[in-house]
């Protein structure tokens, strides 16, 4: 078989492969024929990170051109790994032409193409690199970042949490950070109530118990079911060199936000979210083993964190109660899309009546849209069955509104409202 095949836009990839680039043509089966053109080995993503190509096979026939077929593929960093154990990057690029195709192009040119004994074929193969801009998060970061290299201490506000261990444990942000990412934080560092301190020798900030401690943050509901304290215990556990101290003599001039009940590695999640947009969830206490991503609990991956020092997963129920305090609308919105893909048939009556529920019509609403629409699984589930019981022994007396509003949600479900 000839084949013509064209390249445009050399690369490093064509240049590093010479003048000739083999086209190798094989048949995969019966109904399918393979065009791939090959290139030296190249590091993954040598071409660039925003890199199309397409790949195109024709019919010459008569000097005309009839398409077999083209592939597109979308702008991606290429080479791309393989899927090899090591990850080799791939070393060339391929178009398949199936029977379907090739009856095609005989009807359109009235049999006068005859794949049996045609030997004209053109491969077309387009490469273009795409110009570059930041990725989204990197923009984001860069926005909540904006003078942290204009001071030698930018960091003037302390979130103290002293319950978590003994003489507590700290967090450290920017005023202007904070307050452009939360209205609750605006307020707050606006207003009379915080007062300032200023240290100007070196000792222990954890143990220092005559700083100005400043408002609590206004978290006095109640705890939920699902905690984070136990990632903390561990984080504390696996991190006691963590003992943060003011080097020098230069004077931190700060505010103390005082958090006596949210726990130190969720609010850390959530400040990183702030940052850059991402955040971990660590599955729902009600959920069994067999439902947790994966098939892992929410402690496999903290050894790498540990090591990484990176954020601990988090509940995303206690990130949704602190996201609705700081009033972040968008981390809201993950956490209850989050909450909707860890519900299942056997842990939505206990979120039903979970204290989350209790508080927040949008958390409410994300557990009873599951029950309605998966009404059968619920009602004949352990959990189901273990609800009606404490519900009849008079154990849960604060639950009544929550399952009138499922059972108005249900009847209306099944006029077809």
């Amino acid at each position: 078989m000839a084949a013509y095949y064209v390249v445009s836009s050399p690369t490093p990839a064509t240049e590093a492969a010479g003048p000739s680039l083999p086209l190798a043509v094989g048949r995969l089966d019966d109904e399918v024929v393979g065009f791939s053109l090959d290139h030296s080995a190249v590091a993954a993503g040598r071409l660039g990170d925003r890199v199309q190509w397409a790949a195109e096979v024709s019919v010459v026939l008569d000097g005309g051109e009839y398409r077999l077929n083209r592939q597109d593929w979308r702008s991606r960093p290429q080479p791309e790994p393989s899927t090899a154990a090591d990850g080799t990057p791939f070393s060339g690029f391929s178009v398949f032409v199936d029977t379907v195709a090739i009856k095609a192009v005989q009807e359109e040119t009235e049999g006068a193409y005859k794949p049996a004994e045609h030997r004209l074929y053109r491969f077309t193969f387009e490469i273009r690199r795409l110009a570059s801009f930041p990725a989204l998060e990197m923009t984001k970061l860069l926005e909540c970042l904006p003078a942290i290299d204009l001071s030698a201490t930018p960091f003037d506000v302390r979130l103290f949490f002293p319950n978590v261990r003994e003489g507590g444990a700290e967090l450290w942000a920017e005023s202007q950070f904070l307050a452009k990412a939360s209205p609750y934080f605006a307020t707050l560092l606006g207003s009379e109530f915080l007062e300032s301190s200023v240290r100007h020798t070196k000792r222990p900030r954890l143990v220092e118990r005559e700083a100005v401690a400043g408002p609590a943050s206004s978290e006095d509901y109640k705890d939920f079911d699902d905690s984070d304290d136990e990632t903390d215990e561990l984080y504390f556990k696996t991190m006691p060199s963590l003992q943060h101290e003011h080097e020098g003599d230069c004077p931190l001039e700060y505010k103390q936000i005082t958090i006596p009940h949210t726990a130190f590695t969720t609010y850390r999640a959530v400040l990183a979210y702030l940052r850059t947009g991402t955040i971990v969830f660590a599955p729902l206490t009600s959920s069994s083993q067999a439902h947790y991503q994966g098939g892992a609990s929410r402690f496999d991956n903290l050894p790498d964190r540990i090591r990484t020092n990176r954020p601990f997963p988090t509940s995303p129920k206690l990130a949704y109660r602190l996201a609705h305090l700081l009033e972040l609308e968008s981390l809201q919105e993950m956490c209850l899309a989050q909450l909707g893909r860890f519900l299942t048939v056997d842990n939505a009556p206990a979120e039903l009546v979970d204290d989350a529920s209790l508080c927040f019509a949008p958390w409410r609403k994300v557990i009873i849209d599951f029950i309605v629409k998966n009404g059968d699984g619920v009602t004949k589930s352990v959990s189901w069955m273990r609800l009606q019981r404490a519900i009849e022994a008079g154990e849960m007396p604060h639950s009544a509104p929550v399952l009138l509003e499922l059972f108005n949600r249900q009847r209306a479900a099944a006029k077809g409202y």
